[in-house]
């Protein structure tokens, strides 16, 4: 009747700055199906309530924290170097995302049609990104921790098998 599941991550990565390389996220998700409780109730063939809460830790691209020097292609045959055109940080930190969702999901006549509703917000702190910049600086981006993101909506998902036999069964599935 009742879900407790959880995670446990530690990363560390090689394309983020020594000092700020290493990091932890987790989860935590908890359902509940309530028609156990209701047995009486036929018309009701399962019933859940659930809640979740979830951080995601991302790292940079690599060559994004130290200057190197771009090898075009040759000119003429002679091999060069040149300076990038993006400036690298090395005071990058990880992105991370933060998310948080409940949702219901219910069924009915024996599972021949269902209904599961969520609700979501997530936050993504610390974007990497690169970031145009004068280009008096000699270069033309740089990338930074500069991003701020929040994502937040509802997801509804309709469906049933009009069609069901003991040899066939046709589901159709509508998400909005």
């Amino acid at each position: 009747k009742l879900f407790l599941d959880g995670t446990f991550r530690r990363d560390i990565s090689s394309t983020l700055p020594e000092g700020s390389n290493k990091y932890n996220y987790f989860s935590v998700a908890l359902g509940w199906v309530f028609s156990k409780e209701l047995p009486n109730v036929e018309w009701l063939s399962y019933g859940k309530l659930r809640a979740n809460y979830a951080e995601v830790g991302n790292t940079a691209p690599w060559g994004s924290v130290d200057d190197i020097y771009t090898k075009p292609t040759p000119f003429a045959g002679a091999v060069f170097f040149a300076l990038p055109t993006g400036k690298n940080n090395n005071n990058l930190k990880p992105e991370r995302t933060f998310s948080k969702e409940i949702g219901v999901e219910l069924a009915f006549l024996k599972n021949r049609l269902g209904l599961d509703v969520t609700y979501y917000i997530t936050n993504t702190k610390d974007q990497l990104i690169p970031v145009n910049i004068s280009s008096a600086t000699g270069y033309a981006s740089k990338f930074l921790n500069a991003g701020d993101v929040q994502n937040k909506g509802v997801e509804i998902s309709l469906y049933g098998s009009p069609v069901r036999t003991r040899d066939f069964s046709w589901d159709i599935r509508v998400n909005w």
